[in-house]
């Protein structure tokens, strides 16, 4: 268990600068998960982290410890790549107590963390076998096990995942979810996959052009995205956006007329917003099949249908809208061509002015 917290944190790289003013707070254990685009940051962030690459500005804290000019080694961290980085010359066991022996600890001690770690992450009976006799999934869990034995206050993983087929990669999700549970340390995972960010966090941080668009729990970033860029990034398939303007404001609604006419009444404090204003409707497509309470109804023509067995991805349009996403939670006989009815309920809208940011819905008291 260790806190970690970064303050004002900049990286620059000759004119390109990749981070900009990152400050983050985490104490207990937390599973952090830094996730958002390729070119984000996100990876160079968790190397200033670990004292692989040096601070530009600002300074980075563990346990209230400036750890910011301290080399790696003197951290306290221990860091999983994606690439795995086994001595290819070395037995598992070998390469789990590497670090151990290099630091002169007694066998004994050696042999004792080697063989917990192993049984923890199902490798004991694999520890005199060499990385090329083993699958992408156990050589990943070598590489973590050589980090556990070392007992560090942070761990840190960089796009771990990413070498290992699809079946491979949930397993390793689970894995790594459940290691957290049994070790109570703290976790920092990087990954532009927003899938791994919502199953394995327990606290989220959002990167877009080295700066941090959101920080929360999964399910507080979707369901109450601060901005577009986060409400588009967090939720798979993404959610659908279309341009509409303001036609009526009242104290708690704003009506919002959509490309079509279709007039709906979005439940919303106005906080400034003006007739006429232009915003974005965010809908998510899980929520546009659904006959629960309210709903309007607007037309669109179904483009191109995914069935998956349990759910259906179907892609449709209007005169006026491109592509709206739609799920079905079911395998149905909707074909290219059909006429669809959109139920559009307006307490699952998302509203967003133009320059992206969220007029957020009040959230509900516990």
């Amino acid at each position: 268990m260790a806190n970690l917290k970064l303050q004002k944190v900049d990286k620059i790289y000759g004119p390109v600068q990749v981070l900009h003013g990152i400050d983050l707070d985490f104490t207990g254990n937390p599973f952090i998960v830094f996730v958002g685009p390729s070119g984000c940051g996100k990876s160079t962030l968790l190397r200033t982290i670990a004292g692989l690459e040096e601070c530009s500005a600002g300074r980075v804290f563990i346990d209230g410890q400036d750890v910011t000019d301290m080399p790696p080694v003197d951290r306290d961290i221990s860091m999983v790549f994606q690439s795995y980085a086994l001595y290819p010359q070395m037995t598992v066991e070998e390469n789990m107590s590497f670090g151990l022996r290099m630091a002169k600890v007694e066998k004994s001690i050696i042999d004792q963390k080697v063989n917990a770690a192993a049984k923890l992450l199902k490798l004991d009976k694999l520890l005199h076998r060499k990385p090329k006799d083993l699958s992408g999934g156990q050589r990943q869990r070598v590489a973590i096990g050589r980090s556990i034995v070392r007992n560090p206050k942070i761990f840190l993983f960089d796009e771990p995942l990413s070498n290992l087929d699809a079946e491979l990669r949930v397993e390793m999700r689970i894995q790594i979810a459940k290691l957290h549970s049994e070790l109570q340390s703290t976790m920092i995972y990087v990954t532009h996959d927003q899938v791994e960010a919502m199953t394995l966090a327990t606290q989220i941080v959002v990167l877009r052009d080295g700066r941090v668009e959101q920080v929360g729990a999964p399910i507080e970033l979707y369901e109450y995205p601060q901005n577009q860029f986060v409400a588009g990034f967090i939720g798979s398939p993404k959610m659908n956006f279309i341009d509409v303007t303001v036609k009526e404001v009242a104290a708690d609604v704003i009506s919002i007329q959509m490309p079509g006419g279709e007039v709906i009444p979005v439940p919303r404090k106005a906080h400034n917003v003006k007739v006429g204003e232009e915003l974005t409707l965010g809908l998510r497509p899980e929520h546009l099949l659904k006959d629960k309470g309210e709903v309007y109804r607007v037309a669109t023509k179904v483009d191109f249908v995914e069935n998956l067995g349990s759910i259906s991805f179907i892609y449709a349009k209007t005169a006026e809208v491109d592509r709206i996403i739609i799920q079905r939670a079911n395998y149905g006989d909707t074909k290219e061509g059909d006429t669809l009815e959109l139920l559009v309920r307006p307490s699952k809208c998302y509203l967003f002015r133009k320059d992206g940011q969220a007029i957020v819905a009040d959230r509900p008291e516990a």
